[in-house]
């Protein structure tokens, strides 16, 4: 298949600096290929790279850090399981109470189970009954 003549001036050599590119396109040297000119260089740059003076050191960090997120989710967890049940709890027994507020500002709390409380919370239910209209 022929190529279209619009874009032969891609394909003619160039010169740039003291090279001479035999077309206009050009990988950049950090680029996986390292450059037009070199295509295989990335193989030995990463072979020259410097190593761990120490290589079980890296592993070691790695599993640490993963050991103290893994101890941080697992206290969340917890937490938030132990948030749950108490609130939960709370909830579940919730007693009546009576709170009685008197002329001088102060208020009494009379909660469900007490003598006084067990006498008034019928009455209360009966007033709170006629307030609905039920």
């Amino acid at each position: 298949m022929a190529r279209d003549p619009r874009y032969d001036v891609l394909f003619e050599p160039i010169k740039i600096g003291p090279l001479v590119a035999k077309n206009r396109f050009y990988q950049v040297p950090h680029c996986n290929g390292m450059g037009y000119a070199l295509p295989r260089s990335h193989l030995s740059q990463a072979r020259s790279w410097p190593r761990s003076p120490r290589p079980g050191r890296d592993r070691r960090r790695q599993r640490a850090r993963m050991a103290r997120r893994k101890a941080l989710a697992a206290l969340v967890l917890v937490g938030s399981i132990a948030g749950a049940v108490a609130w939960r709890r709370r909830s579940a027994h919730r007693r009546e109470r009576v709170d009685l507020y008197f002329e001088d500002g102060s208020m009494v709390s009379l909660e469900q189970g007490s003598l006084e409380a067990d006498r008034l919370l019928p009455l209360a239910h009966d007033v709170l009954a006629a307030a609905r209209g039920s």
